[in-house]
Order: structure tokens, then sequence, then C-alpha cells
């Protein structure tokens, strides 16, 4: 990714973590999948890139279930 997007990309996530706080990564995919459906365009790119930015910051876990990462701690050693 070039590195002017990701560096609008964070600028974005800043922007959107200040106006939506907790919402705002939920803002950015649901931005990055307006575009047709299977299109991977700039902008899909660049709002990917927004939600991936705002992950970090917030030290989300991108691709992790709610019920893995919630009782992750629940799971029992299956050895035992």
């Amino acid at each position: 990714m070039p590195w002017r997007l990701r560096r609008e990309a964070r600028t974005k996530a800043s922007d959107l973590i200040a106006a939506y706080g907790p919402l705002a990564y939920r803002v950015a995919r649901e931005e990055a999948r307006k575009g047709p459906r299977g299109a991977r365009g700039r902008r899909d790119q660049f709002w990917t890139a927004v939600a991936i930015a705002i992950a970090d910051v917030e030290g989300r876990e991108i691709g992790v279930s709610g019920a893995d990462r919630w009782h992750a701690s629940d799971v029992r050693d299956p050895s035992v």
C-alpha cells in the first residue's frame, strides 16, 4: 500500500475516532462495504486501510469473532 494512502487512512481514522468514539471501526467497515460487490477499487482499499488503522489504535484483533475474543479464557485445555 502506498505511503500516501496509509497516511491519509491514519488521518481519517483519527477523525473518525474523535467523531464516533467506539463506533469508528464500524463506520469505516460500512464505508468499505458500500462499493459494488466484489470490487476492490481505491475507495474500498482506502476505507479498509482506515478500519485497520482504527483497529490498531483500539487494540482490536481483526478477524476474531466476538465469541473467540470474549471467551478465550473459558477454553479448557483438552489434554486435561
